[in-house]
């Protein structure tokens, strides 16, 4: 507990302990504790990869404490983004998460650093690599705040009917969007299609006063699967997430939504209902 920076040796992917006789598999990981990190022993290989991302970033972020801030600082319409997203968080906890992501981005998403060498090839160039990733994050922040003032001027402008039918839908699914923790919780690929999925709400909501039978059936569809995950993202316990098959599906329904709402925008990848039961077969659910 208590590091800010990798003084310590390289993390194995398990180790063997002995507990009550028994050699027990544990796997060594770094906790992000927010201002440091601290090394730990968890009992699955799945919490240590969630764990260690975390703490890696964290690292990574502290390592390079003045140029991350320094990033934030410069994100072009980070206010007008806050101010947007009042509803669901402040300004304050806002900057810290973007500071966040974009030293998530920066270290390499998805990438499992386990080796001090390894961790300091990529501080080595951390001014390139930070730069890069708050490029991305800035531009991100702009689309995202044009597309969510998009979506709530569609919503309030809607007709009575639309708002009675499906006014409460498109809040919960903005609520969805938009927890407190998004920024550092849902990956970097998915959040990079939020423009996209909130162009969608406008498009459904323009739409839908004009055939309310169609978006009342498309809708059935869609609240199917989304009872089904919401049961499973029930059983996952917290603090850890959900698991890999279940966040494929969470973001094919986002997907699913598009195709069947807003088909002109494109879906990321193929989807259908159909597709999703397979998904859903996949993880044995």
């Amino acid at each position: 507990s208590g590091l800010t920076s990798w003084d310590f040796g390289d993390l194995p992917e398990s180790v063997i302990v002995r507990r009550g006789g028994v050699d027990v598999p544990l796997y060594p990981t770094l906790k992000d504790e927010k201002n440091s990190v601290g090394l730990s022993l968890v009992e699955t290989a799945a919490i240590a990869r969630w764990h260690l991302a975390a703490g890696v970033a964290r690292l990574f972020q502290l390592s390079n404490r003045k140029a991350a801030k320094s990033h934030v600082d410069w994100l072009p319409e980070l206010q007008v983004l806050a101010a947007g997203l009042a509803k669901w968080t402040t300004q304050g906890l806002l900057r810290q998460q973007l500071g966040d992501l974009i030293a998530r981005i920066a270290i390499g998403e998805g990438d499992e650093i386990r080796t001090k060498s390894d961790f300091e090839r990529r501080v080595a160039d951390a001014g390139g690599r930070l730069a890069a990733a708050a490029q991305q994050v800035g531009t991100w922040v702009g689309d995202l705040s044009r597309e969510l003032h998009g979506a709530k001027l569609a919503l309030e402008s809607a007709s009575k009917l639309t708002r009675e039918r499906i006014g409460a839908e498109i809040e919960l699914q903005l609520a969805e969007f938009f927890g407190a923790d998004f920024p550092v919780a849902v990956p970097w690929v998915w959040l990079q299609q939020y423009p996209r999925y909130l162009g969608a709400i406008r498009s459904r909501l323009e739409r839908a006063a004009s055939n309310l039978g169609r978006d009342r059936q498309a809708a059935a569809e869609i609240q199917q699967q989304w009872a089904r995950f919401i049961d499973q993202r029930g059983k996952c316990v917290p603090p850890y997430p959900i698991h890999d098959g279940l966040v494929e599906i969470r973001w094919m329904l986002e997907e699913l939504r598009v195709s069947l709402f807003a088909q002109h925008l494109g879906t990321r990848v193929p989807v259908s209902s159909k597709r999703l039961d397979k998904l859903w077969e996949s993880i044995g659910s």
